[in-house]
């Protein structure tokens, strides 16, 4: 090829990328037939002490992973100690049985494997993976944890630090402030809108995890699941030497409150000064018809330059709730989602903005200078 006057040579590479690209479908190809989805077959036992078994068995790999499920989620803190269920799932497998933290940590990392423990809204869950010739081990670290934790001082001074340092953190994120604010919005005095502060969080001690573990992670209605290089007999029997002298049940649960009743969309403005980062949520409460609460998903993302949902543009586009953006604006993330009992929608934005409280009708909502301020708008 000449230009100029000289001969110019393509390069041999583009020539091939050229080449490649050319071949590329320029039509999708048609969808593979539906199949039905194959659950693995399972089996399921009780326990003396009331404990349910379930095994799913699958040998193809020498692994076993076990996951044991309680009742005791964030729903149960009692009022002025929330945060309970969360430190007591955090110490469980910090000293158990005759075993030290450290000593936890070596058994389950000698063997390659890992161990742990975590709450969320409705259930705390104790989790073990090891090697199939190790399954004993994490039956005997699991029933410890849940039958035989010793909930050392030292161990909930250096919790009870790291939850607090965590809290502050949170007050410093716009997005787990928000995140605060519409759970108390949405849920009201349900205790899903429960959250942890450094008031609650000091009012625990030994004697609050002490009883936590005595009245609500009890055998009875708790959920053992097995899955991996094992057989029932196999689960059974390790279960029955791990959990031995373990028994009783839970305590009942706090009496169910209904959420509170919305009849008309609402804005609350959280005013927080010296941010430089904003995010907008947009939530309600949903359940599918005579089925109780649904779990969907739905992403988004906004750019400057367009989104990918009306409701991400309504936020973020030209027809913003925010006011002018003087300066670059960058918008890192904006995702929605339904979960078990409400639908949320988040816009994050950083630098370059002033937030407006001028809904997109142009209609005086509300304003800036309180923590939070609500207004009906139709």
């Amino acid at each position: 090829m000449k230009h100029g006057g000289r001969e110019i040579t393509e390069d041999k590479p583009n020539r091939q990328a050229t080449a490649v690209m050319a071949q590329q479908p320029t039509t999708a190809p048609p969808p593979l037939p539906l199949k039905p989805a194959a659950f693995p077959p399972f089996r399921e036992a009780v326990l003396p002490n009331g404990l349910r078994l379930v095994v799913v068995e699958n040998h193809r790999l020498p692994i076993v992973s076990l996951s044991l499920a309680f009742e005791a989620g964030k729903i149960v803190d009692p009022a002025g100690k929330e945060g309970l269920a969360a430190m007591a799932a955090g110490l469980l497998t910090k000293g158990a049985g005759t075993r030290t933290a450290d000593q936890v940590s070596n058994a389950i990392e000698r063997v390659g494997g890992s161990i742990g423990a975590g709450t969320g809204s409705d259930f705390l869950t104790v989790s073990a993976g090891v090697l199939s010739k190790d399954a004993a081990l994490a039956f005997d670290l699991a029933g410890d944890a849940v039958a035989r934790p010793r909930f050392d001082s030292t161990e909930i001074s250096l919790l009870r630090t790291q939850t607090l340092s965590g809290l502050d953190l949170e007050r410093s994120q716009p997005a787990s402030v928000a995140e605060r604010v519409m759970d108390q919005m949405l849920f009201g005095d349900h205790p899903y809108a429960k959250h942890p502060t450094p008031g609650s969080v000091k009012a625990i001690g030994r004697s609050d995890l002490v009883a936590f573990q005595k009245t609500r992670l009890r055998p009875a209605g708790a959920l053992l699941v097995v899955a991996g290089d094992i057989t029932l007999a196999e689960a059974r029997r390790h279960a029955a030497r791990a959990f031995k002298g373990w028994v009783g049940s839970p305590a009942s649960l706090p009496a169910a409150r209904p959420f509170p009743a919305r009849t008309k969309t609402e804005i609350y403005l959280v005013h927080r000064p010296g941010s430089v980062q904003s995010n907008i949520l947009a939530a309600n409460l949903t359940y599918r018809p005579a089925t109780g609460p649904t779990l969907l998903l739905r992403n988004g993302r906004c750019e400057d330059s367009g989104s990918s949902s009306r409701s991400v543009s309504r936020f973020c586009g030209s027809r913003s709730w925010l006011g002018p953006r003087p300066g670059p604006v960058t918008w890192p993330s904006t995702t929605g989602s339904r979960s078990l009992g409400r639908k949320a929608a988040t816009c994050g934005l950083r630098q370059g903005y002033r937030q407006s409280s001028r809904p997109a009708t142009g209609s005086r909502c509300g304003g800036t200078g309180s923590w939070v301020s609500s207004c009906p708008c139709p």
